[in-house]
């Protein structure tokens, strides 16, 4: 439970400082990396969406548990082929073609009825500061 709430406590700071950086973008998920014990925060991803109704990640920011920016990226949908905040969109457009098909080593939550990314448990595209990769879980929540 303590962890919990060390996450909800980080959660309130980065999302302010963030939906001043760009007003036409809506805070759409935040999701919470723990590091593979789940004794760590290593970072946050805070997903925007410049259209909520399509229920698309447009924007991403990356924060440290103090709320330091150290990477951004923006989206583009127009691309075929997508992978890393485009690997959800993907899935969910293309569920039922995909379900059973994952494999270790990235376990991958769904809600059953809104088909929207609830954890990602594998290796994270951010390495550690000796430069190897991390495994992560991150659990995501919908605003």
């Amino acid at each position: 439970m303590t962890g919990v709430t060390m996450g909800v406590v980080l959660l309130t700071a980065a999302p302010a400082q963030a939906e001043s950086r760009e007003q036409a973008d809506t805070l759409w998920a935040i999701g919470t990396a723990w590091s593979g014990d789940q004794q760590e925060i290593l970072y946050q991803e805070i997903h925007f969406t410049n259209n909520a109704e399509l229920d698309l990640t447009t924007r991403v920011e990356y924060r440290r548990p103090d709320g330091e920016l150290f990477a951004e990226k923006h989206i583009d949908y127009s691309d075929s082929l997508i992978f890393d905040a485009g690997f959800d969109p993907y899935v969910r457009l293309n569920w039922d073609d995909l379900v059973g098909w994952l494999v270790d080593p990235i376990h991958i939550g769904y809600h059953r009825d809104t088909r929207r990314l609830m954890s990602f448990d594998g290796i994270s595209n951010f390495r550690d500061d000796a430069g190897n990769t991390r495994n992560v879980l991150i659990k995501f929540e919908y605003f």
